[in-house]
């Protein structure tokens, strides 16, 4: 499990992602750190849905879906559920445009590029508790 393992370990996670291959992928990294999955969805709808009935500490959200966007759903977590840390795991960060309009607007530390690479996910997640101080920095320089 590596650094700062305890820190994930047994944390409630909600996956959200279109792509329910994606949502499997990343489920399976988020599990591998110690954390446990309690829900998944596809849009931002049911994302909602599932943090008012599973009460996760983290929720991992897309960029692009439909009927709500992640964007839009942080917005509501933040207003709502203010507790919830989240982390924005999306292809839309390596265009060039879109990131810099979401670093203007978002920490760049709760940013993960998909292809999601399982170490970068990690450090991104360990970064939410104030662990793998360095994600930041890595982030910035693979985007």
């Amino acid at each position: 499990m590596g650094e700062n393992a305890q820190i994930l370990q047994g944390k409630k996670v909600v996956v959200v992602d279109d792509s329910s291959e994606q949502r499997k992928l990343i489920a399976e990294f988020y599990e591998s750190f110690g954390c446990t999955v309690v829900g998944e969805a596809s849009d931002g709808v049911e994302a909602l849905l599932q943090v008012e009935k599973q009460k996760p500490e983290i929720v991992s959200l897309d960029i692009i879906m439909p009927n709500m966007d992640g964007v839009e759903c942080y917005r509501k977590l933040q207003k709502d559920h203010p507790q919830v840390k989240v982390l924005f795991v999306s292809c839309l960060i390596k265009n060039s445009e879109v990131r810099d309009i979401l670093i203007t607007k978002l920490d760049p530390s709760i940013l993960v590029p998909k292809p999601c690479e399982k170490e970068v996910l990690r450090k991104a997640v360990l970064g939410l508790y104030g662990g793998a101080s360095s994600h930041a920095a890595e982030i910035r320089a693979v985007l």
